[in-house]
């Protein structure tokens, strides 16, 4: 594996975020996806649960959205709380579940 000395950003913007990938403790990311490009990133050194992405959605996610959206989720058990739901709800969101098992359809995965 090699270091990676450079990251994505949208033309005219600085990476503004480096990461050593190279370290052994284990990094789990929460993101968006919108049309082919990554947004709302967030890196976390713990596993992920409700309560974390709860935050996230509120913190990260919400605030950079710019207009209503059906928000697109696998079946990870954190994105089922009922509170998510009604939080991304009370905001004008709709969320779509992918079909279980179902790898094929979710582009973080392809």
């Amino acid at each position: 594996e090699t270091i990676r000395s450079h990251g994505y950003a949208p033309i005219g913007k600085p990476c503004i975020d480096s990461y050593n990938w190279q370290g052994k403790k284990r990094t789990n990311v929460i993101g968006a996806l919108y049309e082919k490009m990554l947004f709302a990133l967030d890196y976390f050194k713990h596993n992920i649960n409700s309560s974390i992405f709860y935050n996230w959605c509120k913190q990260t996610l919400i605030p950079s959205l710019k207009t209503k959206c059906v928000i697109v989720m696998d079946n990870a058990r954190f994105h089922k709380s009922k509170r998510i739901q009604k939080l991304l709800n009370m905001h004008g969101h709709r969320i779509l579940w992918l079909p279980p098992y179902s790898p094929d359809l979710n582009p973080e995965r392809g």
